[in-house]
């Protein structure tokens, strides 16, 4: 009788684990060892995002012919983020790694005005996102390489609703450098339209979850969205250099090896030697076969009815949420533990 009751706590205590277990920061070991932070959102560095086939989308859209959405590309580095208490913090001094991202999303143009230069975009719900740990900091803006090389630590498939939207502020036909970060003009020729924008959270994990290496991720995921409008989407370049390369695939590894921690050794699509300071026409003769995509911007990046693809800056940070065991629900399994202890000793002195 004693053992069926115990038996019985014990399950009900493990029954209530499922249903008690709630939404909460996500314990993050940055390099599968040591140096490990609990955080509620991820901040992300400045970085580039390529619309390919973007200004093809509003084309056909106003033209009333043709594909109307198009791909969604960026990369970035962890820089740091906001720990359970809502501190942000940089990341420990001890990791001398780093942390990115790669992304690709397919979004539909749902609305466009030319005389306003205006258009509003909507996600499809295609769309994937990996994450990356290498044991060296050598991913690099300029090039777009090595964002997705090292070891792959998790993967999200498909995207949430979200909305978002670009406005072109420049006067008609007017035009600037494109790059205007930093000391030294790295696509000299290269022109673009002003304009501003902004993306709503991008939610991942849509279909089937998350596959993750729990060396690092060490809490189960929830949710990783990513946040493009905490810094807007912006033409020109002002504090970080266009990337002449993005990641168009998926790394070939598989989600079962990337849940048994076995997702090592990827190598970038991205030349990380190549860039010559000229065009986007330019840099894809110089770089345009070692498996990356450079834009195709044309002579004016982001002129509507120009060349098919546009670039811009951007910023986002990343809300994580991971799942965590109610207080209530540990009480409950210690007092389980507790009863088998003591039916242990009673059967001892019996």
């Amino acid at each position: 009788m004693r053992k069926t009751v115990l038996n019985g706590l014990i399950a009900g205590a493990f029954a209530l684990a499922g249903g008690l277990a709630h939404a909460g920061p996500l314990v993050f070991s940055l390099d599968g060892g040591g140096n490990t932070i609990t955080a509620t959102s991820l901040d992300w560095a400045q970085t580039s995002f390529l619309a390919l086939g973007g200004n093809a989308a509003i084309t056909n859209f106003l033209t009333g012919s043709g594909r109307t959405s198009f791909d969604v590309l960026t990369h970035a580095k962890l820089t740091g983020y906001n720990d359970q208490f809502g501190v942000t913090r940089s990341l420990p001094g001890s990791f001398t790694g780093e942390i990115t991202v790669v992304s690709r999303f397919t979004e539909q143009v749902v609305s466009a005005n030319l005389a306003l230069g205006t258009a509003l975009f909507a996600t499809t719900g295609a769309g994937w996102i990996e994450m990356y740990y290498s044991a060296t900091q050598n991913s690099d803006n300029l090039r777009g390489s090595n964002f997705n090389d090292g070891r792959l630590i998790m993967r999200g498939d498909g995207v949430g609703t979200a909305i978002g939207s670009f406005t072109n502020t420049s006067t008609q036909g007017s035009s600037v450098a494109l790059d205007q970060a930093g000391l030294t003009n790295d696509y000299t020729g290269q022109l673009t339209v002003e304009g501003f924008g902004s993306q709503g959270a991008v939610r991942f994990g849509t279909a089937g979850g998350f596959a993750v290496d729990s060396n690092f991720l060490q809490t189960k995921i929830v949710d990783f969205s990513l946040f493009f409008n905490n810094i807007s989407i912006g033409l020109p370049y002002q504090t970080v250099d266009p990337s002449d390369c993005f990641n168009p695939n998926q790394s070939a590894a598989t989600n079962a090896s990337i849940n048994a921690g076995t997702a090592s050794g990827q190598t970038t699509q991205c030349n990380a030697i190549n860039h010559t300071n000229g065009t986007y026409a330019q840099n894809f003769a110089a770089d345009g076969n070692d498996g990356g995509y450079v834009p195709v911007v044309g002579t004016t990046n982001g002129a509507f009815g120009g060349s098919p693809d546009f670039i811009a800056q951007t910023d986002f940070n990343s809300r994580v949420t991971g799942t965590v065991p109610e207080p209530g629900m540990l009480a409950l399994l210690g007092l389980a533990f507790a009863g088998m202890g003591l039916s242990t000793v009673r059967r001892r002195r019996s």
